[in-house]
């Protein structure tokens, strides 16, 4: 199998949506199927996406306030009312 087959089977961090690799990892390591995780490894699985969701955050975060012109907003309502005056200060 050549490696662009394999990088298109085989998920991987970056490929998927947040809380899947997750569930793969903890399988390998277990030597066990997604399908046959006990609730402890579940709670392992949960453990691992939110932490990996909370650095992802950050990253995004730090990311967002480098970029010029925009301005963060920390509820929904907020939100809402800058979708609705299209931004303006």
């Amino acid at each position: 199998m050549s490696c662009d087959a394999e990088a298109k089977t085989v998920p991987t961090r970056y490929s998927t949506p947040h809380g899947y690799h997750e569930f793969w990892e903890v399988a390998s390591e277990r030597g066990k199927s997604v399908s046959s995780l006990t609730t402890g490894d579940m709670s392992i699985v949960r453990e691992r996406v939110v932490e990996h969701i909370q650095g992802y955050t950050r990253r995004q975060r730090s990311a967002f306030r480098k970029l010029s012109g925009l301005r963060m907003v920390r509820t929904a309502d907020k939100a809402h009312r800058e979708v609705i005056t299209g931004g303006s200060w």
